[in-house]
């Protein structure tokens, strides 16, 4: 059987952008308001002591037309690249007159997301998929975080992956070539906190009856993690890092989330400036 998600047989666009009163006119300006924002306890946490990368979202956003606090939270800068996550990419086609239609469904026998788009100039609507099955394939699911929303929430994120392919294959000039950025749905913080304060949620055996079996890991993989791992712990150096990340993307993808977490905290460790220790006079005379 399938469930549908989202039918809009009359889609209207918005008449009027709402705006707030953070509109920097000279990039000073701009400045002291991502250093402003950056302070604050409601933003992102992603966000937080960064307003350089503030500042990229807040341009990024503007350039497709989210205001500063939409831009904030729809937009992450994760690896260096800023990109669209939720459902910021649907409200801009939706709201840019150009969508006649759009609906969206997953088929229960077959495990698959759909999502079907009309364009007012366009003679025939565009049609993408993606299945469980081709979860399986990129390594996403089962997710082998303990936290992952693939795991918690896997058809909503097939709907995902289905959408973005369907709008940035018929709205490229209203989204200006920004993709849709999958792991900051698939990783995004807030998230998985949300997922962590459900102590007590009972699920039924229903839930694991389709769950395919964890992807083994072969001897040659295993060898390659531990020898990274190692790696990791003895790197000093930018060029260290760099070389070790390379090797990660040389994996398969569904065991490099493990590595990047360690990659990441082992950055976290070398990036932290460790204050001086005072030591008396006495102590540096000999």
């Amino acid at each position: 059987m399938s469930e549908s998600l989202v039918k809009s047989p009359a889609i209207q666009p918005v008449q009027e952008k709402p705006s707030g009163f953070l509109n920097p006119k000279t990039v000073d300006e701009a400045l002291m308001i991502a250093d402003r924002l950056s302070k604050s306890s409601m933003i992102p946490d992603e966000y937080r002591g960064k307003p350089d990368n503030i500042l990229v979202a807040l341009e990024l956003g503007a350039e497709v037309g989210l205001g500063p606090m939409q831009s904030l939270q729809n937009i992450s800068v994760i690896g260096q690249r800023p990109a669209i996550w939720g459902d910021a990419m649907l409200a801009l086609v939706v709201g840019s007159g150009w969508c006649e239609d759009i609906n969206e469904w997953f088929d229960d026998e077959t495990k698959t997301a759909h999502c079907r788009v009309k364009r007012i100039d366009h003679s025939s609507p565009r049609e993408t998929t993606f299945s469980f099955e081709d979860a399986k394939s990129a390594g996403l699911y089962p997710s082998q975080k303990k936290f992952s929303v693939w795991q918690t929430q896997p058809k909503r994120m097939a709907q995902m992956r289905a959408r973005s392919f369907a709008l940035r294959d018929v709205f490229p000039d209203v989204l200006k070539g920004i993709a849709r950025l999958q792991l900051a749905d698939e990783r995004n913080v807030r998230d998985i906190k949300e997922v962590e304060k459900e102590k007590n949620v009972v699920l039924d055996d229903a839930d694991y009856e389709e769950v395919p079996e964890e992807p083994v890991i072969d001897d040659e993989t295993k060898s390659a993690m531990e020898n990274i791992i190692k790696h990791l712990g003895a790197a000093t150096t930018k060029q260290d890092m760099k070389s070790i990340q390379e090797h990660i993307t040389e994996l398969p993808a569904h065991i490099q989330p493990v590595l990047i977490d360690a990659w990441n905290t082992r950055k976290s460790m070398l990036t932290t400036k460790k204050p001086r220790p005072h030591l008396p006079a006495s102590d540096l005379s000999g």
